[in-house]
């Protein structure tokens, strides 16, 4: 939990100053706001800069990022890490990313003395490999 919010610090301060840098691309992923009732405003009159339009889209797609890596398996989890992790800005993010958790994940597999759960991290563990390699090759 502390390295994941760790590195949603990191991300939003690298994502701030890669943006600030860098014009929009054509191949742009469109990434959809994440709604509920907790994150709706109450004035419609706010103004909202574009950096902050900008850190939210990098917060939506951390958090859709995040349920993608830790749903290996859902079907389109690696529609979702391959539509993010090929784009050029965030491409070693979301490599550093992946190669983490993968260090983690196998890492309780070794420890792991049970044949379910040695399964289990196993499965994890052949997703994220084949989520790095996906992001590799495009």
């Amino acid at each position: 939990m502390i390295r994941t919010l760790l590195l949603m610090v990191a991300l939003s301060s690298f994502a701030h100053t890669t943006l600030a840098n860098q014009t929009n691309a054509k191949n742009e992923p469109e990434i959809k706001p994440v709604t509920n009732s907790k994150n709706k405003t109450k004035s419609k009159n706010k103004r909202v800069s574009k950096s902050d339009i900008e850190a939210q889209k990098i917060g939506e797609m951390v958090q859709r990022l995040q349920i993608a890596i830790k749903s290996p398996y859902a079907e389109e989890s690696l529609n979702t890490i391959s539509l993010y992790g090929t784009d050029n800005r965030y491409y070693s993010m979301i490599r550093g990313w992946l190669f983490q958790e993968l260090v983690g994940v196998e890492s309780q597999l070794h420890a792991s003395k049970s044949v379910a759960q040695s399964e289990k991290f196993q499965h994890h563990s052949n997703f994220l490999k084949q989520a790095i390699r996906m992001v590799d090759l495009e």
